[in-house]
């Protein structure tokens, strides 16, 4: 089986919670960690997986994902549009009422790209429904009382 091949953009509690959940998937496969910091800095807890440093998205990664663990306030309105034109996408924008405004310009950028953009406003709440708008896929999810 071929894995799919994850990068994060941003190491901080999302983008280690998200290592983790690559990590208990075989199907999947971390290839790289993309960080503003210096990355000799970044300390992953996958062994041998490669750090490098956010501008190297600009040139094409090896990479089928690319899962997006920044700010909603102010990185991922300039980081998802732009990385949704080179590469499939996971974000969690939850600034809800953006939510519109954010799926418009990611949906356009990933069309553009012919490229597949997921918007999770609450990566806690599970999927109720997704639908599909040309290249973006925006969650509709609702809270339930278990957490799950």
């Amino acid at each position: 089986m071929e894995k799919i091949r994850i990068g994060i953009l941003g190491y901080g509690n999302l983008g280690r919670g998200v290592e983790c959940a690559v990590k208990q998937n075989p199907d999947l496969e971390l290839a790289a960690i993309y960080t503003r910091r210096d990355p000799s800095a970044v300390k992953p807890l996958t062994e041998g997986v490669k750090v490098l440093p956010a501008s190297a998205l600009d040139e094409k990664q090896d990479i089928d994902v690319l899962i997006l663990c920044s700010g909603s306030a102010f990185d991922l309105p300039k980081q998802t549009p732009k990385y949704a034109a080179m590469y499939n996408v996971v974000d969690s924008f939850d600034n809800h009422h953006d939510i519109p405004k954010h799926f418009k310009n990611v949906d356009a950028a990933a069309k553009a790209g012919g490229k597949l953009a997921a918007i999770s406003p609450r990566p806690y709440f599970r999927m109720a429904r997704t639908t599909l708008s040309g290249g973006a896929a925006s969650a509709r999810a609702t809270r339930t009382r278990s957490g799950t």
